[in-house]
């Protein structure tokens, strides 16, 4: 599973030891890994200067630092955010990406790949916060579209990994082991559902296409980022006649934008299983 990590600061806290044992439990590999560091891998503020809404996320001052994180998002299949918590929010690094992001929310450019993923959210404290620390993302990720957002709050009652209690650490896997086996009882049951959808959907398609043109139909593997019922049926409704429409990039495996807000996935949003 494709999985990037961003880390809400740099050093190795409290928050980061966690997420090792997520990525344990998760059975994440290196290979499908991608990590970032904040404010190492974006140190600036967004400006507000509106490009990104009004021209395109390319447009942004700040695109070298963005679209790679942008990219490995969207080719992504798990998300996983980490917080400490400061001040009852998250930090100010984590705050800055998340506004670098405002132009895929629903209300702006729906992106449609955000529409299968699944989220992670992780935040710990030594006291209090983390309800409203994880709430900053989870309403970002909300707007982006994710459907099923797992999140994990711990007052770890110390400022250092090594000043945790034995007996914390423990309740800390316990919980962690328990969303990670839940996470994955879901993640099977989406792809089931995903991958009938699509067969339903191309066997359909295929019916009225000629030889030629079937051989043109993107990889069911390629294209299970989102749901292309609502896609086909708004922006091509004379199928297959304005096949050659379809996004080119479906072939090379890129994520796929279309400009639809909807999908039938039937998914139960925020679950949070501790």
């Amino acid at each position: 599973m494709k999985t990037v990590i961003i880390y809400g600061i740099e050093h190795k806290g409290c928050n980061y030891n966690v997420i090792q044992l997520f990525k344990k439990h998760l059975g994440i590999i290196d290979n499908d890994l991608t990590e970032y560091f904040l404010p190492n891998d974006l140190p600036h503020f967004c400006l507000g200067c509106n490009n990104c809404f009004m021209k395109g996320e390319e447009f942004c001052p700040h695109q070298d630092c963005v679209t790679p994180i942008k990219n490995t998002i969207w080719n992504a299949e798990l998300l996983i955010f980490a917080s400490p918590v400061y001040v009852f929010h998250v930090t100010g690094q984590m705050k800055a990406l998340l506004d670098h992001f405002a132009f895929q929310f629903m209300a702006h450019r729906p992106n449609g790949s955000m529409f299968s993923k699944t989220a992670l959210i992780v935040s710990l404290g030594a006291g209090g916060g983390m309800d409203t620390t994880i709430k900053d993302i989870s309403i970002s990720l909300n707007w982006w579209g994710i459907s099923r957002i797992y999140t994990f709050g711990f007052a770890s009652r110390a400022a250092k990994w090594d000043e945790v209690s034995e007996q914390n650490k423990l309740k800390m896997e316990q919980k962690i082991k328990k969303i990670c086996l839940t996470s994955k009882k879901q993640q099977a049951m989406f792809q089931k559902k995903v991958i009938h959808r699509n067969h339903k959907t191309s066997s359909k398609i295929a019916s009225h296409l000629t030889p030629n043109e079937h051989k043109q139909i993107p990889s069911t593997k390629l294209c299970h980022s989102y749901d292309p019922i609502p896609m086909i049926c708004e922006h091509w409704p004379n199928w297959p006649s304005h096949f050659n429409q379809i996004p080119r990039t479906c072939q090379t495996g890129e994520p796929s934008i279309p400009t639809t807000t909807e999908h039938s996935i039937e998914l139960s949003k925020n679950e949070d299983v501790g």
